[in-house]
């Protein structure tokens, strides 16, 4: 069926999971992490790595889930995504006065959610 990872809060797609009584299985967990710098990839341990991308990705979603009060219906309250939706991804950096080094382990960050890393230097 396609999905590589899948969670609960996933309604439709966690749906699925339980109707065709599919297995899960949780990734085996990393032993170092690889995450872009302004003089190359740096090796962090993986505690380090993810706990300095929380500290930078949390506030790049400040709000949302005010906004957002149904995720799986993102348009619920158009009224307050309207104001959100005009902001690019390089607006918020610039809100948050950002590193080019947190640019960075934000970029890498969202790469992982997204498939791809944003443009953000």
């Amino acid at each position: 069926m396609g999905g590589a990872w899948v969670d609960g809060k996933q309604p439709y797609v966690w749906r699925e999971v339980e109707r065709y009584g599919l297995g899960v299985v949780a990734d085996p967990a990393p032993t170092r992490a690889f995450l872009s710098t302004s003089t190359g990839f740096g090796e962090f341990s993986p505690a380090d790595a993810f706990a300095r991308q929380a500290e930078l990705v949390t506030p790049l979603f400040d709000g949302s889930r005010s906004s957002f009060e149904r995720p799986s219906e993102p348009y619920q309250r158009e009224d307050l995504v309207r104001e959100i939706h005009r902001l690019s991804l390089r607006d918020k950096l610039a809100q948050m006065r950002c590193s080019a080094d947190e640019e960075l382990f934000i970029g890498d960050a969202l790469g992982g959610l997204t498939g791809s890393a944003p443009a953000v230097t």
